[in-house]
Parts: C-alpha cells; structure tokens; sequence
C-alpha cells in the first residue's frame, strides 16, 4: 500500500494505481480507505465524463454493504449493475433485498427475493442451452 501511495504521492493520479491501493486497502482490512478511494475513482470518472467501470462500482457496493451502509444510494448502486452485469444479477437482487429487510421493508425484501430466483432461473436456463 505504501508504495502505491508513495507514487501517486510523487507523480500524480494514476487511476490504474488507484485501483490497485484500492484493492490492497481491501486485502489489508480498511475497508474505510479503500471506499474512499473507489469514490474518488468513480469522482473522476464523472468528472470527464467516462462511463464507471461496473467491477469499480461493484467494489465500492460491496465494501458499502460490508461495513453495514444499507442505503437507498447502494441499492440503487445494485440496481445499476443487474443492467451493468446481468451474469451476477442474482447476488445484487439478494443483497438489494437485504437492505429492503435491513430498513424494515420486508414486502419489498420478498419481492427482490423472488428477482434473485428469476434471475438465477434464467442464467441457468441459457447456460444449459
């Protein structure tokens, strides 16, 4: 981590670098750091105006999640990636149900259940075609 930190500290941003501390920061357990440094990943992505790479929003959802932040922003951040990443719409109807159930919303938690099925009926459904 530090020699990441250490060269964008002397040459700059680097997203490539970024990305890499981010995941490092994730591997070493501070999840905190690492969900800043995703945010100020996708911030520069909307600054000039280039699409966020679905694995950048991902991580940052996950490490959300993770750290208890079940907020409508995150489960609108899940409801991006089913249409980002339909191969693991599944596990982000599951999650985007935890949350409902986090918030007390348990009609809506059933309901994102039953997308998570559909889904993963559907995946295997083409998978064996």
């Amino acid at each position: 981590a530090a020699l990441y930190q250490d060269f964008m500290g002397a040459y700059g941003w680097s997203e490539p670098l970024a990305i890499a501390l981010a995941d490092t920061l994730e591997t070493l357990g501070d999840l905190e750091s690492a969900g800043d440094l995703y945010v100020e990943i996708m911030d520069q992505c909307r600054s000039c105006h280039t699409r966020i790479d679905p694995l950048i929003k991902r991580q940052f959802a996950d490490i959300s999640f993770e750290l208890g932040r079940h907020s409508s922003a995150i489960m609108e951040m899940y409801l991006s990636l089913v249409q980002d990443d339909p191969e693991n719409a599944p596990l982000y109807f599951q999650k985007i149900s935890r949350i409902y159930t986090s918030m007390g919303n348990e009609e809506e938690a059933r309901r994102f259940r039953v997308f998570a099925q559909q889904a993963e009926n559907e995946i295997t459904r083409s998978n064996s075609d």
